[in-house]
């Protein structure tokens, strides 16, 4: 079947694009297409809307299906609340608007320690190596996360040895972190830009009602073809700090042929919030790839619906939760 590390770089390829559309719409008006400025104007005041989000709540749905010589299903259901302080939320704007003189990794240590919030998931994996069903509870607030013991332990098959709540300290730690791992950054792709423009398509679909609430529907769409006939193989194997498994990312982007990148955006046509986001992906490999023997799939869909805007969040760590230092972990793992 598929290698775990292929499905990986593929789902990465096929979401790059949606991701910087997302980022940049609302300092690239010109990526609103060919729509009317009454609809791009309703995608520019939902940017404008979540610089004065500081709290929300949301459900999610994930199912992956991939075909090759094995079969493998991944599905994963969850929800949660987050909160993020109002003082932090407007210094992390301001970096955002001047990316160019920011330390990222400094502005991601600060997103992640100035949240406070909630997630519980359940996820399913059958086929490949083994099945595998899990359920956690992950709690956050001052840069501590707080991970179920019980179902770690379910999970990995090893001993918490008594322990009930185990945390992770992320300050001090998340900048370093961040610039060890690497994340994608197509900024220094000169023909990003064009790209960008060349290959998405924005479209209006008629209006609905979610929830009692009035929103506009709009489906974005990737070319991928198009994407990569303007951005090198090279330069996006650089962005995605993948650069020395070129060959084999040549050979994937040579090997995929998709039949759908989309995304839908639910915006609230009185507020401008995001009410839900659809993403769908459809793809098939063809060729040698890895140790694939024949064509293989990948299908996926997501959905995340937001609600509880503005609403406080509490959220309480245990008093006898083991909390260790993320950063002295990684001091130690140096040695």
């Amino acid at each position: 079947m598929l290698k775990k590390r292929v499905i990986v770089l593929v789902v990465a390829i096929l979401l790059a694009p949606l991701a910087i559309v997302q980022a940049d719409t609302n300092d690239r008006p010109d990526l609103c297409g060919s729509l009317p400025q009454s609809d791009c104007q309703i995608l520019l005041d939902n940017e404008d809307s979540w610089k004065s989000l500081t709290s929300l709540g949301f459900m999610f749905w994930m199912n992956m299906d991939v075909e090759a010589d094995e079969a493998m299903q991944l599905s994963m259901q969850g929800s949660g609340a987050f909160e993020i302080d109002a003082e932090a939320n407007q210094t992390l704007i301001e970096m955002d608007e001047n990316l160019s003189a920011v330390d990222v990794g400094a502005l991601v240590e600060l997103m992640l320690t100035s949240i406070e919030g909630e997630i519980s998931f359940e996820l399913s994996v059958s086929g490949g190596d083994e099945d595998l069903d899990a359920a956690m509870t992950l709690l956050m607030k001052d840069g501590v996360v707080i991970i179920d013991a019980a179902a770690l332990e379910e999970l990995t098959g090893e001993s918490m040895g008594g322990v009930e709540a185990l945390g992770i300290d992320l300050n001090g730690a998340v900048g370093e972190m961040y610039g060890d791992i690497g994340v994608m950054d197509l900024s220094g792709i000169n023909e990003a830009d064009e790209a960008e423009v060349a290959s998405t398509t924005i479209t209006r679909l008629p209006d609905e009602e979610l929830r009692g609430v009035a929103v506009a529907v709009f489906e974005t769409t990737i070319d991928l073809e198009t994407f990569f006939s303007l951005v090198s193989v090279e330069e996006f194997a650089a962005a995605a700090g993948d650069a020395e498994d070129l060959e084999d990312m040549r050979l994937l982007i040579d090997a995929m042929e998709t039949h759908d990148i989309s995304m839908r955006q639910y915006i609230g046509l009185d507020d401008h919030y995001t009410y839900l986001i659809d993403v769908s992906l459809d793809m098939t490999l063809t060729g040698d790839v890895y140790e694939l023997d024949s064509d293989g799939s990948i299908v996926m869909d997501m959905s995340m619906e937001v609600f509880d805007f503005n609403e406080p969040v509490e959220v309480e760590i245990p008093e006898d939760a083991f909390v260790f230092p993320l950063a002295m972990m990684m001091a130690m793992g140096s040695e």
